[in-house]
């Protein structure tokens, strides 16, 4: 193992030497040397593709799914051979249209649309950025490994290594990837240095392979023999123990030909950084060797570490953790080099290619349409900067909010499914002329929702982050559109089920619409050009007409002003001059309307090198470089061409293609003839070299025999005076050892030596505080003696396999047992001691006592837990109490309407029935409510004196009581009361509630029958007690229900509490509330809970509340309408709810009282301007404008001292007490009735002097 802080200095040191690579590069390129530019480095930085997916992921999916792993290179190698036409012409097409990223070559290729750019980038936006915090992870994640540490980081720069890490990559990406605003520029330091970190993980691999091949076992033979007599045999198949169909080999292949050349970092390396095509003949052999380079040892990797008896969960480190178990740090330090080099290849290229896309296709659209943010435009390449930062911080976000959930795992997959939506608008537009931007639009839209829907959405509902009801039941319940098995397609993994949608729908869509809406005359053009790409090397230029009229200064300036939007002063200036020597009119005074033309199209292909294609072609049309004259003389002269040639436009483009072919014919003759020239010219200069270095080869081996004869006497003086310094280390030998016995004796940790059989003959005297035996006790006693049979047993195994390999013990945890029967945990060193021969003597080590250590790990892991429950139940209380809110104000026209309709119709009405019927529906909707707002925190006022005996004792005597033994007629119902029960400050109805929900719950965990026991006590806690929820010192009333039935398994222990998390069948047994309520009410009456199961046992909850030495109110009469009726006086209520507003209106008015309204808080202060009112009622919470507090307030400032009542869906928050310190009376919940606001009011009218 490694210390944290020397890994990081030797990564670090790797960085820089890559650092140097690139500024050697980019220095000689500046000479006009091109030590990138060779078919070498080119077809090696193609394998970039390979990341530290590839490089850990391969071994852990052999390891699982057998030979399955091949597909994912499978399919790259059958893409090179498509690459002689396909890569060939993306690369001829991004050197004409100066293509700076994948979306803009799309775009190009289809009218140059920025919609179709900006759709491009979000996709590759949102399949990438996870890709990236995998690499991320990758990195983070074998840092652990190597450094095996597990405790608190002991130096600032070992708690910050994933920020060091994320600050090198984005500024190694911008120093060396966006450091010019020309995205066109090659950048041959960072792809030099690229194909050095390919070549690094290339060698590492190979290393670790050799290693367990040749060196943990005897060859491939060895391997697969003892593989056949294993039971990881099937693991020879094409799908391992998985046995995936041959569906899913193919969609695997699909994906990964797509991948190698339509992922953003693939893309940029292949063709944007291609400076010669001919790399691509080199590439088409040397890239699927290297794939084959780094994959000859994966089978044996998993296969070696499976055999070992390494956990199959684990084969995604068997890479870097066979090295390291088996002695061999130094090669696990190179492994984890290699991995280092895999992932960031990845990230940053990746960062700098999405920053490219997002500035061109999503900045500067919303920069041309937010006039106010025009002055970006100067400042792109900062953009940039903050866009690389931006990609990159966003990665580290979604690796660090995702850890190691379902979505990390499989994100490979799912990334090469987003990229796959680009395959048919690309292909489609190389070899397709009728595909248009309509179809491109259609396909790669509906492609990308599909896959989001098909695959991105079930990989959050498998992270957690949605319900599973939406996989299990599909949206809003409908099975149809199940994500998994969409329009009811079955028995397909989710990775193919994806994949044939989204082909289907983009596919199809890409098509249709090709061919139902027509090309536009450019549009049409484009098409042309980019199927027929290979046939020319150049494009027709217009022959020149007319006379030279157009005054170039003029034209000049209008270029300058139009590039200063996006330049500085100096580089518009430069970047003009640059055109008007390509065109060739650098000088002139003025100039022809066809040479404008050409001028006009260099300078947006120079532009669209920085900006991209779409936002050029935009910048250009929407410049003023053609006046309306000039345009039209533009079209009479491409006018006259036609006619002199007395062709049409088909037979023209005809005659045109024709030379086209016959130009490149000879242009590639010409190349190759110049290719000779330039190979015999090269053989020469080899040759001058060769012989340059043979004479000083020669000169130099008659100084190598000169050396050599003086250092042979040296040598023999040197022997003798080591014989001299031998007996003296003999010497200082003995003395150290004395000073490692008096050292042992003053040191806290317990020091001891065995001998090879196992037993004690040494102990230093701390034995006796940490074990409580004298070191004589221990002589000749082996270590297994002092341990639990359990323990003896796993530490006899581990310790016969270290010391037959004579390796080290490093941080062995073992549990031992002091002299007097105590458990003790020890940390355990040692080191081999071995003989001249290096026969193994026994082993000399320290142990160190870390049982207080394990017990603070342990109390630690249970405190988070209890946060994270907390936490969570905290989260969905807000939303249920957001939604409570919402439908108490619906609920309150079924409650409050049937009370007003059944005052005004006889008893003997027909309707009355029907009317009690919508009523009573009403309240038990509103009681649900109450369950939800209960859960929120926000429904529960504890302000009532009561005992829970007499409400248990309720429950009991209920009707739901009598129907629950009806459904469990087998089980049995006890209750157990102490006496002197005291009383607590409570909820009576929630708490009613919470001994239905247990006593329910009890009894549906008894299917067999069986017995259900509630029982309540007085207790007094004299100090904290730990448990599922820690209780507190104080005295507490005790309800404990506890059923002998099924039990709670330890893995939904932590959810019990969760909302709508229920065991039993939705809808026929509840909501999912019930314990999520009970949670909710003990929190809310400041209680605790405790939970203890057996699974198969059964199970007990108690509950603990805090007593009140405060008695029982007396029961209150009840109360007729005339008790609260009025007396005519005004009341103005105020609620920005139409329906509230006329419900609470048509109850005060049934009372007599006089009513207005208002439906805004202003509204109310504007009337109270000018009017007065007896009384206020005020909703408190009001979406739009001042809420009821507020308005309260201003109303006092117009009429002092202003009696007002306050209503809400929810309970008492703290403005409605505050609005009550101010002079607001009683506080009525949401639904009303008439008795409840008739009280209110009569109340608060009462205290008004009359």
């Amino acid at each position: 193992m490694f210390d944290p802080l020397t890994v990081i200095t030797i990564f670090l040191l790797y960085i820089g030497c890559l650092f140097l690579i690139a500024l050697w590069v980019e220095r000689k390129a500046g000479q006009g040397k091109g030590p990138a530019n060779n078919a070498f480095v080119y077809s090696i930085s193609l394998a970039v593709y390979c990341t530290s997916w590839t490089y850990y992921g391969s071994v852990g999916k052999a390891a699982t799914s057998g030979m399955l792993f091949l597909t994912i290179y499978l399919g790259p190698t059958l893409a090179v051979l498509l690459w002689g036409t396909v890569l060939r012409k993306m690369v001829r097409i991004k050197t004409r249209h100066h293509i700076t990223s994948i979306a803009d070559f799309i775009s190009a290729r289809y009218d140059k649309s920025q919609t179709l750019a900006a759709i491009a980038t979000v996709v590759a936006l949102v399949g990438i950025t996870p890709y990236i915090a995998l690499q991320l992870k990758a990195v983070f994640s074998t840092f652990a490994i190597i450094t095996a540490h597990s405790g608190p980081a002991t130096s600032w720069v070992e708690r910050h290594v994933d920020f060091i890490v994320v600050g090198l990559m984005i500024v190694f990406t911008i120093i060396f990837g966006v450091r010019r605003l020309d995205s066109t520029e090659r950048h041959q330091g960072m792809i030099t240095a690229l194909a050095a970190e390919c070549l690094v993980k290339l060698i590492a691999f190979l290393a670790a392979g050799i290693f367990v091949t040749y060196f943990m076992y005897d060859g491939f033979t060895d391997i697969f023999q003892r593989l056949s007599a294993s039971p990881f045999r099937k693991l020879l198949s094409i799908g391992g123990r998985e046995a995936p169909s041959y569906l899913t080999w193919t969609t695997y292949m699909i994906l990964a030909m797509s991948a190698v050349m339509f992922l953003p970092r693939q893309f940029h390396v292949a063709v944007v950084e291609n400076s010669d095509e001919k790399h691509i003949r080199t590439a088409m052999w040397l890239f699927p060797l290297y794939m084959f380079l780094i994959n000859i040892f994966v089978f044996p990797i998993a296969l070696g570490g499976l055999l070992k008896g390494h956990p199959a969960q684990g084969a995604d480190t068997f890479v870097l953790a066979l090295p390291l178990y088996y002695g061999k740090p130094w090669l696990a330090m190179l492994v984890f080099i290699g991995g280092f080099s895999a992932a960031t290849g990845m990230i940053m290229i990746s960062s700098m290619t999405l920053s490219t896309m997002v500035t061109n296709h999503l900045m500067l659209p919303l920069v041309r349409w937010v006039g106010w943010l025009s002055f970006l435009r100067r400042h792109l390449l900062k953009i940039r900067w903050v866009a690389v930062a931006a990609v990159l911080m966003l990665g580290y976000w979604f690796e660090q909010q995702v850890g190691k959930s379902y979505m990390l795992v499989n994100i490979g997959m799912i990334s090469f499914a987003s990229v796959l939506q680009f395959a048919p608008v690309i292909l489609g537009g190389i070899f397709w002329d009728r595909g248009n931007k309509a179809g491109a639009l259609l396909g790669l839209s509906a492609g990308f929702l599909v896959w989001f829907y098909t695959l991105l959405l079930p990989s959050f509902v498998k992270s957690g982050w949605i319900s599973i009801s939406l996989l299990e039941a599909g949206p809003w319940g409908i099975t149809f559109l199940k994500p998994e098995h969409l329009f009811g397609l079955v028995g397909l993994d989710p990775i193919s089920h994806a994949v044939f949608w989204t082909m289907l729908f983009n596919l199809g869509l890409y098509v249709l619409g090709s061919l139902y809406f027509k090309q536009s005359k450019d549009e049409q053009s484009l098409a042309e050009e980019f199927v027929g790409v290979l046939a020319a090397r150049s494009v027709l230029k217009p022959l020149l007409h007319g006379e030279a009229y157009i005054d170039l200064q003029e034209k000049r300036g209008e270029i300058e002003t139009l590039l200063q939007q996006y330049f500085s002063f100096a580089k518009a200036e430069a970047v003009t001059r640059e055109c008007l020597r390509a065109v060739g009119i650098e000088g002139e005074s003025h100039i022809s309307i066809s040479t404008l033309a050409e001028l006009h199209s260099r300078v947006e292909k120079r532009l669209a090198g920085s900006i991209g294609t779409a936002a050029a072609h935009e910048a250009m049309r929407e410049g003023t470089i053609f006046t309306a004259r000039e345009s039209r003389e533009l079209s009479e002269v491409y006018g006259e061409i036609l006619f002199n040639l007395k062709v049409t436009p088909k037979e023209l483009r005809k005659k045109i293609n024709c030379y086209k072919e016959r130009e490149a014919l000879l242009t590639l003759h010409a190349d190759e003839l110049k290719e000779k020239v330039k190979e015999r010219n090269e053989q020469i200069a080899q040759r001058e070299l060769v012989e340059e270095e043979l004479k000083k080869h020669r000169e130099h081996l008659e100084e190598l025999v000169e050396e050599r004869t003086a250092k042979l006497k040296i040598t023999n003086e040197k022997l003798q005076q080591e014989i001299i310094e031998r007996k003296r280390a003999e010497r200082e030998v003995r003395k150290s050892e004395e000073r490692f016995r008096d050292i042992s004796y003053g040191m806290a940790d317990w020091i001891w030596e065995i001998d090879r059989d196992g037993r004690y003959t040494f102990a230093s005297p701390p034995v006796k505080e940490i074990l409580g035996y004298h070191p004589e006790e221990l002589i000749g006693k082996t270590p297994l003696e002092i341990m639990p049979a359990d323990e003896a047993e796993r530490i006899g195994t581990i310790f016969k396999k270290i010391a037959s390999e004579k390796k080290p013990i490093v941080d062995m945890e073992n549990w031992n047992l002091t002299k007097n029967g105590k458990r003790v945990c020890l940390l355990t060193n040692g080191v081999p001691m071995l003989d001249e021969s290096g026969e193994l003597l026994g082993y000399r080590g320290v142990d160190k006592d870390i049982t207080e250590n394990k017990r603070a790990e342990q109390e630690k892991i249970k405190l988070q837990a209890q946060l994270q429950r907390a936490e969570k139940m905290e989260v969905v209380g807000t939303l249920a109490g957001g939604v409570a809110h919402d439908l108490n104000n619906i609920l309150s026209g079924v409650v409050s309407y049937p009370e007003l309709l059944l005052m005004d119709i006889p008893e003997d009405s027909p309707l009355k029935g029907p009317m009690l019927t919508i009523q009573n529906s009403g309240k038990k909707a509103a009681a649900i409510v109450q369950d939800l707002l209960t859960l929120a925190r926000r429904g529960v006022a504890v302000t009532e004196v009561a005992n829970l005996k007499e409400i248990a004792a309720d429950y009991f005597k209920s009707p739901e009581f009598d129907k629950l033994k009806e459904f469990h007629p087998d089980v049995q119902f006890e209750t157990g009361y102490a006496p002197d029960l005291l009383n607590i400050m409570a909820s009576p109805v929630h708490l009613s509630k919470t001994v239905m929900n247990l006593v329910s719950n009890a009894a549906e965990a008894l299917p067999d029958g069986g017995k259900v026991v509630l029982s309540i006590k007085n207790q007094y806690i004299d100090r904290p007690v730990r448990g599922y929820d820690d209780v507190q010192e104080g005295d507490y009333v005790v309800l404990s229900v506890a059923d002998n039935g099924i039990g709670i398994c330890a893995d939904n222990m932590g959810r019990i509490f969760e909302p709508f998390y229920t065991k039993k069948v939705m809808g026929r047994s509840g909501t999912g509330l019930g314990m999520a309520v009970v949670w909710g009410t003990v929190k809310d009456h400041a209680g605790y809970i405790g939970v203890q199961s057996t699974e198969g046992q059964g199970a007990r909850f108690d509950l603990y509340f805090p007593v009140t030495r405060k008695d029982i109110a007396p029961e209150e009469l009840l109360l007729s309408v005339e008790d609260y009726m009025g007396r005519g006086d005004s009341i103005l209520i105020v609620d920005d709810v139409k329906e509230q507003r006329e419900i609470a209106s048509m109850l005060l008015r049934k009372l007599n009282y006089s009513v207005t309204t208002a439906s805004s808080g202003e509204s109310a202060v504007e009337y109270m301007k000018n009017h007065s009112a007896d009384l206020l009622l005020l909703d408190m919470i009001m979406d739009l404008g001042i809420d009821g507090l507020d308005t309260y307030k201003k109303i006092l400032e117009i009429h002092p001292g202003q009696k007002a009542i306050i209503a809400s869906g929810f309970s008492a928050t703290d403005r409605v007490k505050e609005a009550q310190k101010l002079g607001a009376g009683q506080y009525i919940k949401k639904p009303y009735t008439m008795e409840r606001i008739g009280i209110a009011v009569r109340d608060a009218l009462r205290m008004l002097p009359r």
